[in-house]
C-alpha cells in the first residue's frame, strides 16, 4: 500500500478518477485517499463503463512493451528504469511517425481535391 502511495499520489491532481482492475489494493489507496475510482472487471467479462472508462490503452501498452522487451531474455531491475525509457522513447516515435504519416495522406488528399477542383 505504501508504494502505490508513494508512487501515485504525486502524479494525481483532485479531480483525478482512478481507472483500475478488481486488485484490492487499489481500493484501499482509493477510499484511503480521497480519489474517484472506476473498477474494471475483465473476470466478470466488464470491460467499459459508462461508456468511457475501459482499461484498453494500458493493456495495449502492456503487450507492446512485453513483446519488445521479450527479446532481451530477461532485464536486471538494476537497469529495468532504462529499460522502460528507451521503450517510451521509442514508442513514442512510431506514433509521432505515424501520426506524420497521416498528415502526409490527409495533405496530399487536400490537395489532390484541391488540383481536380482547379481542372474541373
Amino acid at each position: 500500500m505504501e508504494q502505490i502511495d508513494d508512487t501515485l499520489t504525486s502524479h494525481f491532481k483532485n479531480d483525478t478518477v482512478l481507472i483500475s482492475d478488481a486488485h484490492n489494493s487499489y481500493k484501499s489507496y482509493t477510499s484511503t485517499n480521497d480519489v474517484g475510482h472506476v473498477i474494471i472487471n475483465g473476470s466478470k467479462k466488464e470491460y467499459v463503463k459508462k461508456g468511457i472508462y475501459h482499461l484498453n490503452n494500458i493493456n495495449n501498452y502492456h503487450s507492446r512493451l512485453k513483446k519488445w522487451i521479450s527479446r532481451f531474455n530477461g532485464v536486471s531491475t538494476k537497469y529495468l528504469q532504462l529499460y522502460l525509457v528507451w521503450f517510451q522513447f521509442l514508442d513514442n516515435r512510431k506514433m509521432e511517425s505515424d501520426l506524420s504519416k497521416k498528415k502526409q495522406m490527409l495533405s496530399w488528399q487536400v490537395f489532390m481535391e484541391h488540383g481536380k477542383r482547379q481542372t474541373s
